[in-house]
């Protein structure tokens, strides 16, 4: 009896969505397309939700009389809706989002099963390959924490985003609380701009080295921290030893991975780490730590619980995890909720701007939500234009497509929030591998790889494959993602040659001349010094709104002619000059 409820129910939801699909072609055809106009989904929401009930309806009393009528509907209103559209934008770049779309729905209507796998002769990781994970997650932290303290030594961080952090730890190792004045050029909590308590694990740690270099080390740290619970992951899933080093492998060598720290301190590495923390904790099956895990990551952002959402679906649809999911899913909305209510409430509000080309109004996700019910063709539209083809490529390809490589529909769940947090938008920075958009999805990514992998060594690799041509196909697969990272990356060791070719005198003066204005001196400073002038109660970026005792220029970038009109019109307010290294620094500090 329950098997049959479950056919029901199964045979109900396709029905509505093949009645989904009918309604937005019939919307489509009435309305002449216009699908791509942010205003189309205004006062369609009432039509689209009865068309598909009624529909749908229709489908299900025909599916009673001819057995699979659900799944013919479905099939035909999905090419049906595809050609409609196609025909009113007929873009190359948008074919392509159709024919992903397309995709997905043969291969649920293909219905193909997991078989039993052959035996495949795995051997466990051996200490050898424990040590190899070690190895490169200390050269990741070495390298790219390298970078980035070669970056603040040379003063190329700026305000935006370094410096502000840089205030922030120094206050709350101070007064334990992430106080800033410099991100919104005034005192001000971080935390009204994003809720991200997460940043109090690193706390300890600059405590000890309280130097800006210590948040660049410490976060390329928790970024290779990653490697232990992937390690965990394939070690629970059985993959052979070459597998598991070239996960390792792939891991250090992702460009987003790298590529996210040149914007430099963020609160989002910590997600990729954290998301396989959490898929390790679900399967081993310790709760309390995958509840565990999952309150850490919403403590990353207030955007954050969105990836414990996805997951707790993937619970509900892929394992059948109905107590678990629903938990995890009710847990991370209600802290979703509470963090937009502080924002809206205490704080500067939520950032539902970057979805304004799918949404109508400022309405942030919950329009987002709406867009999808009544114009999903339009998220398909914006999702596969052609820098978003880019940023697919550069996300997948160094992983050789495996996360793609699953036979099961619901195991996509898990790539959904790349749509929603770095397609959709058209805010250039969530779809690009150099900012710090992407570490979530990393976490999802690395998962479905272990997991794609483990099915294929126990398939096709297994049946079909000896194991020299294994580690053949994984060699080929770690090549690719380490010609990605040199292209895509390449260009930043610039920072280290111009570390040992740059004059030192230069930067011993700037370093000299900083470190001599009095630490409890109030100071506004163009966006590269303030990182260096970050240990301090009072420090604006330059030009501030608010008075200080000291304004402080980058002459680097400034024409001779530029600085010589600055220094007489702060002369003309009751500045002196204290210092002043043509084309390199100056000092003004004000009289009385």
């Amino acid at each position: 009896m329950p098997r049959k409820k479950a056919e029901t129910g199964k045979t109900a939801a396709v029905s509505l969505v093949a009645g989904w699909f009918l309604t937005l072609t019939l919307q489509l055809i009435l309305t002449g397309g216009g699908f791509t106009r942010v205003a189309y989904a205004q006062n369609r929401l009432a039509f689209v939700v009865i068309g598909t009930v009624l529909l749908g309806a229709l489908i299900i009393a025909l599916a009673k009389s001819v057995p699979g009528m659900e799944k013919v509907s479905l099939g035909f209103s999905a090419l049906l809706m595809a050609a409609v559209s196609f025909a009113y934008f007929p873009k190359f770049y948008y074919l392509i989002g159709l024919l992903t779309a397309l995709a997905l729905v043969a291969l649920y209507l293909l219905d193909l099963k997991e078989r039993d796998r052959p035996p495949i002769d795995v051997s466990m990781p051996n200490r050898a390959v424990r040590i190899w994970f070690w190895v490169l997650g200390v050269l990741f932290t070495a390298v790219v924490g390298g970078f980035g303290a070669i970056r603040y030594l040379n003063f190329f961080t700026p305000n935006f985003d370094f410096g502000l952090f840089c205030n922030m730890f120094y206050n709350m190792s101070k007064r334990f609380l992430p106080l800033v004045t410099s991100e919104r050029d005034m005192l001000l909590s971080h935390f009204a701009v994003h809720i991200s308590p997460i940043y109090y694990l690193l706390l300890p740690l600059y405590m000890l080295f309280p130097s800006p270099i210590t948040l660049q080390v410490g976060q390329a740290a928790v970024i290779a921290s990653g490697l232990i619970p992937l390690y965990l992951l394939a070690k629970e899933r059985k993959l052979s030893k070459a597998a598991v080093a070239a996960l390792a492998a792939l891991y250090v060598f992702f460009p987003a991975l790298a590529g996210g720290t040149l914007f430099d301190l963020h609160e989002n590495k910590f997600l990729t780490a954290l998301i396989l923390w959490l898929c390790w904790a679900y399967e081993r099956k310790k709760t309390a730590l995958m509840y565990g895990f999952a309150l850490l990551i919403c403590l990353v952002k207030e955007d954050a619980p969105v990836y414990v959402m996805f997951f707790a679906l993937y619970l509900l649809l892929e394992r059948k995890e109905y107590k678990r999911g629903a938990a995890l899913f009710a847990g991370a909305f209600a802290y979703f909720l509470a963090a937009v209510f502080l924002l809206e409430t205490f704080g500067e509000g939520i950032m539902s701007y970057r979805y304004s080309n799918v949404v109508y109004g400022n309405k942030g996700l919950i329009g987002v939500i709406k867009t999808a019910v009544v114009n999903p063709l339009l998220l398909l539209k914006e999702s596969f234009e052609p820098e978003k083809l880019l940023f697919l490529l550069l996300m997948l390809a160094p992983l050789g497509f495996l996360p793609l490589m699953s036979r099961r529909l619901s195991s996509f769940i898990l790539l959904a929030p790349m749509m929603l947090v770095n397609l959709i938008p058209d805010y250039k920075y969530q779809h690009s591998i150099f900012f710090q958009y992407t570490y979530g999805v990393a976490g999802f990514l690395f998962y479905l790889t272990v997991k794609n992998l483990a099915d294929l060594e126990r398939g096709v690799l297994a049946s079909r494959a000896k194991a020299w041509v294994r580690r053949a196909a994984y060699g080929a697969v770690v090549l690719a993602a380490c010609v990605l990272f040199v292209t895509q990356l390449g260009g930043s060791w610039a920072y280290y040659y111009r570390y040992f070719t740059q004059s030192a005198g230069q930067r011993a003066v700037i370093a000299g001349t900083l470190d001599a204005i009095p630490r409890d001196a109030s100071v506004q400073a163009s966006t590269f010094f303030v990182a260096r002038l970050s240990r301090r109660d009072v420090i604006y970026e330059y030009p501030s709104r608010n008075e200080t005792e000291y304004i402080v220029l980058d002459l680097r970038f400034m024409s001779a002619e530029k600085a010589k009109s600055e220094i007489g019109r702060w002369q003309d307010r009751g500045y002196v000059l204290t210092k002043h290294e043509p084309g390199v620094i100056l000092v003004l500090k004000k009289s009385g």
